[in-house]
């Protein structure tokens, strides 16, 4: 656990709300916001894949969302919003489905990028990534934060939603390299769903919430920094 003067940041990807797991998804949520009471949090961050469907959403998925994000709200809990591959039409867009939302006054849907204080921001910093095509314009997104948003007095964590390089049994082409997040203390990422810390990095896959509540109730993954 962080120090005590640093408020924790909840880190949850991969929720993959559907027509069909709309109550799950709520059980889901209201957990982690037991988690963040329990824990004193004020700050949760969805990493992508908020949505299951690329093509559209039906408008009890949306109102789900809706109502839980009041809920947060009414717990006086920000929400950072990150756009997964699952939450857009087009994969190169800044805006997907996660933008709907960004009207709420405790919600913040990242764009190109976003950068959060951890506490009081002396000390270290979250840069958040929506999903970018790992084979399109994801390596322009990243270059934007390490020369806007990187501070070299303090350290800078990084969470994305994208396939890297050594997750996976199987590569596959399409993957990032993991020698070009080396610049960051620690890398959380969401996208696979699986959890798994990639060899001789400091890259961690977070795993997904909605897989371990749908598999293994008794341990779903949150991610505290």
């Amino acid at each position: 656990m962080a120090d005590k003067s640093y408020p924790y940041l909840l880190l949850m990807n991969d929720l993959h709300i559907g027509k069909e797991n709309i109550p799950e998804f709520v059980a889901n949520w209201n957990e982690a916001l037991s988690i963040c009471e329990k824990l004193d949090v004020r700050e949760i961050a969805i990493g992508g894949d908020l949505f299951l469907s690329r093509a559209s959403q039906t408008l009890d998925i949306l109102l789900a969302i809706h109502d839980c994000l009041l809920t947060a709200a009414e717990n006086n809990i920000r929400v950072v919003l990150a756009n997964g591959n699952h939450c857009k039409v087009n994969q190169e867009a800044v805006r997907g489905y996660c933008h709907v939302f960004d009207q709420h006054p405790n919600v913040l849907v990242a764009d190109n990028y976003v950068t959060l204080p951890i506490g009081d921001g002396q000390y270290a910093l979250l840069h958040i990534i929506p999903y970018f095509p790992e084979d399109g314009n994801f390596s322009e997104k990243l270059a934007e934060v390490k020369q806007n948003g990187i501070d070299p007095e303090k350290k800078n964590f990084l969470y994305l939603h994208e396939g890297i390089n050594g997750a996976l049994s199987q590569p596959s082409e399409k993957e990032l390299p993991a020698n070009i997040f080396d610049e960051f203390e620690r890398v959380f990422v969401g996208h696979y769903h699986n959890r798994c810390v990639i060899p001789k990095t400091r890259i961690e896959y977070i795993g997904s919430s909605v897989s371990i509540i749908l598999v293994r109730m008794k341990r779903r993954i949150y991610r505290i920094v």
